[in-house]
């Protein structure tokens, strides 16, 4: 009986395993199956959304981005040279930007707007948390303030 219960095991592993090789050499073309698959198969839960603990305050918001922006900062410190000579020798005029337009809010909109849906979590901000801030015209203001005093070096 024991016999019977391992050769059963081991006939359902090899099924297992020869649908999942097919079905993957089927759709090796197709990453968005591949890795739903593959998620779906570890068990991984990365593409599932994280639920915030109910522990968690306002205060708990603003230190968590107050400390993100603090250390933008220091990394961008980092990689500016140390004096003005050097910093004027390695940007050249073509990568300041002396030409930028502010924008619209109809703009900003439908460029965000027709952003897809999707997020990778090597993203700063979630998309839908970017279309939900759209309302708010303090991101307006950054990313025109950011195209008034930019510099593409590095992009």
């Amino acid at each position: 009986m024991e016999k019977e219960f391992i050769l059963i095991q081991i006939s359902l592993h090899e099924a297992r395993t020869a649908y999942y090789s097919s079905l993957i050499e089927e759709n090796k073309n197709n990453p968005r199956f591949l890795f739903s698959t593959v998620a779906r198969l570890t068990k991984s839960h990365s593409s599932v959304e994280t639920s915030i603990p109910s522990t968690l305050c306002s205060n708990d918001f603003m230190t968590f981005f107050t400390n993100k922006i603090v250390a933008i900062r220091n990394k961008i410190h980092q990689t500016l040279p140390t004096n003005t000579t050097e910093l004027e020798s390695s940007v050249s005029p073509q990568s300041l930007l002396d030409c930028s337009v502010p924008i619209d809010l109809a703009e900003l909109t439908s460029t965000i707007m027709a952003s897809k849906p999707t997020t990778c979590l090597l993203d700063p901000i979630p998309v839908r948390l970017l279309k939900d801030a759209l309302s708010y015209t303090f991101l307006l203001d950054i990313i025109n303030l950011s195209l008034q005093t930019g510099c593409t070096k590095g992009l």
